[in-house]
């Protein structure tokens, strides 16, 4: 609808017409359509998303992803009230605030990384509750996820939501502290086949470093696949 003619363009909407206000715009409508990748195979998991989808602290997420055959890090919570926890999983470990309001954990002081014995475990947890309490006072401060540190991988993130208007949805990301800094990404409708697991991997530029990129060593990338 050119030139500028707002109106016309609402009443062809509203009259259930595709209408477009620029050429730009209605040329990418037939590349969406012809681009639309559908969700292949059936879900292995049937979740009831119970209304509103919320975030899952690290506990939850283990759990439902264990509930799934998904293998993790050997952990422990650990109440932050206990004055000398003992040790609860293999030394070095990585201590971490546990709550669904903190995504982000290290942004607020809510890690403490190569913690080795108790002594180490209670002055994680102190410095913990110290920094969250002030940088973030939202944040419940009764936990904490104890958890094996394991070297020489490489960190992947791999998000699951419910979305109201597409459904289950999956997106694949390089991982770590900087996992959101390059908008390196890939998302596709759940289910996912390894087929198209293994298109993910390929689409995220930063996970070529894990897939032999100039001689680095290969990682398991059929392990992340699966």
């Amino acid at each position: 609808v050119m030139p500028e003619a707002p109106e016309a363009l609402a009443l062809l909407r509203r009259s259930g017409v595709a209408a477009f206000a620029t050429p730009e715009s209605c040329a990418d409508a037939p590349v969406a359509v012809f681009g639309r990748r559908r969700p292949t195979g059936s879900p292995a998991v049937h979740p009831d998303p119970g209304g509103r989808s919320r975030v899952l602290d690290e506990d939850e997420s283990y759990r439902l992803l264990a509930s799934v055959g998904v293998a993790h890090a050997p952990y422990a919570v650990v109440s932050t009230a206990m004055p000398s926890p003992e040790m609860p999983v293999a030394v070095p470990a990585a201590v971490k605030i546990l709550s669904p309001d903190a995504p982000h954990k290290s942004d607020i002081g809510g890690v403490v990384l190569g913690v080795r014995d108790r002594d180490g475990l209670a002055a994680a947890i102190s410095s913990i509750v110290a920094q969250v309490s002030t940088s973030a006072p939202h944040v419940g401060l009764d936990r904490v996820l104890v958890q094996e540190m394991v070297e020489g991988v490489g960190e992947v993130l791999v998000g699951f939501r419910h979305d109201e208007l597409a459904g289950p949805v999956v997106v694949l990301a390089a991982g770590g502290v900087l996992a959101e800094l390059p908008h390196d990404r890939s998302v596709r409708t759940a289910p996912v086949d390894l087929a198209t697991a293994q298109d993910m991997i390929d689409d995220v530029v930063s996970l070529k470093a894990v897939q032999g990129y100039r001689g680095l060593p290969r990682g398991d990338v059929a392990a992340l696949a699966e």
